[in-house]
């Protein structure tokens, strides 16, 4: 794709939290990450995290399918990384506690 989304995402105003899975096979992590973190310099509203052993859909590595091209098993893919759900549920305490 050749879309600017880090562009748009300057212009937003309200908190955003990018979790980037560091197995992710779909989304080139570090550069990113990169992008994110110079971002982040002039956007307080702006965060990311990289989910260690997870993939594009936060699944663990170990039960990495990656089928979710087929209709019939999207909804069995679920994120199912500890980290993630810890990361994620930190986030939206501290960001809750300051609005």
């Amino acid at each position: 794709m050749d879309i600017d989304f880090f562009g748009r995402v300057a212009e937003v105003k309200i908190p955003i939290f990018y979790m980037l899975g560091d197995a992710d096979p779909w989304v080139p992590v570090a550069p990113t990450a990169a992008k994110l973190s110079a971002l982040e310099k002039d956007h307080p509203n702006l965060s990311h995290v990289i989910v260690p052993d997870a993939n594009h859909l936060m699944m663990t590595v170990a039960d990495d399918r990656m089928d979710d091209a087929d209709p019939s098993q999207v909804a069995k893919e679920v994120p199912q990384s500890p980290a993630y759900f810890m990361l994620l549920a930190a986030w939206l305490e501290k960001t809750a506690l300051k609005e």
